[in-house]
């Protein structure tokens, strides 16, 4: 979901990255895994740019969602959101679509509990991950729970994965800005996000976390932006089944069995010696000689 500019919310600043940024994210989705996770066309649902309301967008993804919970094998649901996002008059939380229009942000605006609560309706025997690319993301997490309180748990360790739950990976906190510098391809936050999925991390097991997927994201952000990096978090809203951010959710490409590795070495070790092999053959030939 998201969009790339706003013709009724012209304050909102446009920029090719956030669809640079979705489209991306698309082809890593239905790319098969390890370089991806290998979702159906079926399965893949892309509002980015839709034109209609907020309630339709909603009706949208409601039928979408039951459709594939009764999927054989589907066990999780991911939202991928890249945009602009801010604060109603009356400081509800929303996101920005196509179609918001300034001054009416109440009425226009996505709001993330009624965006949770269809996913919960519609698709409760399935997990749900929200990965938000827009500023004050964590934000979202606030509009999700009922509790008014954030409870971020950033090196929970569970033994039991979890059924069901929801968690979220968001590109800033609930105070800052996130950050789609001109000039760059993609925003600073799916810049990252996507390189870290499509790369992955050879010192990691064979499918990544959303933690440390989280972790990765912001470690190569302030590598590369130092101080003027966006500092992404993790959030779990519903945890009543365990945490879904220890979940391995992402094949890790980088990922190697010790068999691997051994077979690596050795054919390292044979290419070394046909490497050699013709030197050692010399030498024998000039100390024969020389004898």
């Amino acid at each position: 979901m998201g969009a790339a500019e706003w013709p009724h919310y012209r304050t909102l600043t446009a920029s090719p990255a956030f669809q640079n940024s979705a489209q991306r994210f698309i082809h890593y989705i239905v790319q098969p895994p390890p370089q991806g996770i290998g979702v159906a066309d079926r399965n893949l649902l892309n509002l980015f740019g839709d034109p209609r309301s907020p309630a339709d967008l909603i009706s949208c993804i409601a039928d979408f969602l039951a459709r594939i919970s009764s999927e054989p094998g589907v066990t999780d649901v991911i939202l991928y959101y890249t945009g602009h996002a801010s604060f109603t008059e009356e400081r509800r939380y929303f996101l920005a679509l196509q179609s918001t229009r300034k001054g009416f942000a109440e009425e226009t605006g996505l709001r993330l509990r009624s965006l949770a609560r269809a996913a919960q309706r519609s698709a409760p025997n399935l997990r749900h991950v929200f990965i938000l690319d827009c500023c004050f993301a964590a934000a979202a997490a606030a509009e999700m729970m009922q509790a008014d309180a954030i409870t971020v748990m950033t090196e929970a360790m569970y033994d039991v994965m979890p059924e069901q739950g929801s968690a979220l990976l968001c590109a800033c906190s609930a105070h800052d800005v996130a950050i789609a510098r001109e000039g760059e391809a993609y925003t600073m936050f799916s810049g990252a996000l996507m390189d870290v999925l499509e790369q992955g991390d050879e010192k990691r097991g064979e499918r990544l976390t959303l933690a440390e997927v989280g972790y990765l994201t912001t470690t190569r952000i302030r590598n590369r932006w130092k101080d003027e990096s966006v500092r992404p978090e993790v959030h779990y809203p519903d945890q009543s089944r365990g945490s879904l951010a220890v979940l391995p959710l992402f094949p890790n490409p980088a990922f190697s069995t010790p068999r691997d590795r051994l077979q690596a070495g050795t054919g390292s070790v044979r290419a070394h010696e046909q490497q050699i092999r013709p030197r050692l053959i010399r030498a024998a030939v000039i100390l024969s000689v020389l004898r």
